[in-house]
């Protein structure tokens, strides 16, 4: 399998973020990550523990937000970990976006809102799923945007309408 460069250092994380979770018995979270992406976590298991059955082996979970999210935080766990990682546990927000007045918005879609939030200067990783729930009487509808926890409160505080 040929990777590329960008491929290379997504994999490379993952070994560190599974080599932290070995070394000091913690979890250890990686960042929003397309479903390509989180196959080269299952590389990072499968290398790191020397091609033995992973899903024995190796605790893990992943989680974006909710159940059906399509972007999703892997989590590594410590082999020793008695009591599993919650939901709750993973680091992500989720922001929910108002128009200021439904009646003179323009109808905004998924590319909109990332364009904004990517124009504060937050890289695609830290952000997961965006959800656009159409208004059924005027254009504007409301977004759901979840992320990492930390960037959650910066977004609202920048975002503008």
């Amino acid at each position: 399998m040929n990777l590329t460069k960008e491929e290379q250092i997504i994999l490379k994380h993952y070994h560190d973020l599974i080599n932290l979770s070995y070394q000091r018995s913690i979890p250890a979270y990686s960042q929003f990550g397309s479903m390509s992406e989180l196959e080269l976590a299952y590389k990072a298991l499968d290398e790191f523990y020397g091609h033995q059955n992973v899903s024995e082996e190796v605790q893990y979970k992943l989680y974006g937000g909710y159940p059906e999210a399509e972007r999703k935080i892997i989590c590594f766990l410590p082999d020793d970990r008695q009591s599993p990682v919650v939901e709750q546990d993973f680091p992500i927000a989720c922001i929910r976006f108002l128009p200021a007045n439904k009646k003179f918005c323009d109808e905004l879609n998924h590319r909109d809102y990332l364009g904004t939030i990517m124009g504060l200067g937050i890289t695609r990783d830290r952000i997961g799923d965006i959800l656009v729930k159409k208004d059924p009487v005027f254009k504007a509808g409301t977004a759901y945007v979840f992320c990492k926890k930390r960037h959650g409160s910066f977004i609202r505080g920048n975002y503008q309408d």
